[in-house]
């Protein structure tokens, strides 16, 4: 196998994966499919990880240039604002999840939610 087959077997098994991994996750956040969905999640999900993984080893170079942009920037900061927001929000109390999506209706950059 050459370099750029095994790059491209990573690159597909990463789409895949991915494919499955988010189409669960919908699935699991409006309660449509339950029954064996969560456990496909789970064990994909990190299945997922290592694929991610050996996919930013394989492309280490063009991934540099990305993050390298002012948008990877803004939008690694913002997931992480976001990030914290919900691992410090405390377990009782508003939902964390329905004062984002409000705050991000009523803020006047709401265009940053849905792209």
């Amino acid at each position: 196998m050459t370099d750029q087959e095994i790059k491209t077997g990573i690159t597909s098994l990463t789409a895949l994966v991915f494919m499955v991994v988010g189409t669960t996750g919908v699935l699991l956040y409006f309660h449509l499919i339950e029954t064996h969905i969560k456990a496909l999640h789970e064990i994909l999900g990190l299945f997922f990880v290592g694929v991610a993984l050996l996919h930013l080893y394989s492309h280490w170079k063009p991934m540099q240039r990305h993050m390298r942009n002012k948008q990877f920037l803004l939008y690694s900061v913002l997931i992480g604002i976001v990030s914290i927001f919900f691992i410090a929000s405390p377990e009782s109390g508003e939902n964390p999840k329905k004062r984002s999506l409000s705050l991000c209706w009523m803020h006047p950059w709401r265009f940053l939610c849905l792209s």
